[in-house]
């Protein structure tokens, strides 16, 4: 499982709109195995969707999200937890 985190300067981001980096954890037998820092623009919220599936990406864990962006998340069937 591959679980993104919003960053900002090596911390967690309490804002989402406002991150331009996902930290991606790669997760087996509830252990980390693998993670990276990722690039991603979340006011290009017509790609969002996409970006997040193309990173492998199956839950979403972020702070403070526009409706927009938190509407787009949910409907791509990424797990989403604001």
């Amino acid at each position: 499982m591959k679980v993104a985190l919003t960053a900002w300067e090596d911390k967690i981001s309490p804002v989402f709109d406002s991150a331009r980096t996902l930290l991606i954890a790669e997760i087996e037998n509830k252990e980390i195995i693998s993670s990276r820092y990722e690039l991603f623009n979340p006011e290009m919220t017509h790609c969002l969707a996409d970006s997040l599936d193309n990173l492998g990406v199956d839950v979403l864990i972020c702070g403070a999200i526009s409706e927009t962006p938190a509407k787009i998340i949910e409907a791509s069937g990424i797990n989403f937890i604001p």
